[in-house]
C-alpha cells in the first residue's frame, strides 16, 4: 500500500505488538473523516485493518473506501459484519 498509494505509515506500540499505522482522507469521501490503516507487526493474519470513526456508517464508509481507492470487494480478505461499537 505505501508503494501503491503512497501512504506515510507511522510506527508504534500498545500491550499486544508494535504496529504501522496510517491516517488517510480519501477524496470523495470526506464526510467519513479519516480511515485508519492499522496492523500489528507480528500478526499471523495477512492484510490490514482499516478503522473508521464509531460515528459513521460503517457500511457506506466501506463502499466509500472502496470505491475512492478502484478496490472491488474481492480485494478484502475479510469484512467484519458486527462492527465494534
Amino acid at each position: 500500500m505505501v508503494v501503491s498509494y503512497g501512504l506515510n505509515f507511522k510506527e508504534g506500540s500498545d500491550d499486544f505488538d508494535c504496529f504501522h499505522l496510517a491516517a488517510v482522507e480519501l477524496e470523495g469521501a470526506e464526510e467519513y473523516g479519516q480511515f485508519w490503516l492499522f496492523r500489528y507487526l507480528n500478526s499471523p493474519e495477512r492484510g490490514t485493518e482499516v478503522l473508521v470513526d464509531t460515528l459513521v456508517d460503517p457500511q457506506q464508509a466501506l463502499q466509500a473506501f472502496i470505491k475512492s481507492l478502484e478496490l472491488t470487494p474481492n480485494d478484502l480478505q475479510w469484512i467484519n459484519e458486527e462492527p465494534k461499537k
